[in-house]
């Protein structure tokens, strides 16, 4: 089950406020992007996660509000860092040796 995310329904249902969007409503929400469900996941504000893992600010901004999308390569970026994210810092921040 989702544990906090169970509460949060039930409190949901519990809300007379609380009334479900409905179909028009629903069309008009905008998927969310890779990029902010990873830096969410992360807890790190747009600065943060753009300098931990060397992307331009305005490069992510733009990912994240569906000006742009990341390609190919950074969607697989994306994916390496939401599932390794200090292993990917760490070598982010070692220097490259020449072979």
């Amino acid at each position: 089950t989702g544990g906090h995310l169970d509460g949060a329904v039930v409190a949901a249902d519990d809300d007379e406020d609380a009334l479900p969007l409905s179909k028009s409503e629903l069309a008009k929400l905008k998927p969310v992007s890779l990029a902010k469900k990873v830096r969410w996941k992360l807890g790190l504000s747009q600065t943060e996660f753009a300098a931990r893992y060397d992307i331009a600010v305005g490069t992510l901004r733009d990912w994240e509000q569906g000006k742009s999308k990341p390609d190919r390569a950074a969607k697989n970026y994306l994916r390496v860092i939401l599932a390794l994210p200090d292993e990917t810092a760490k070598a982010l921040r070692k220097p490259l040796r020449a072979a």
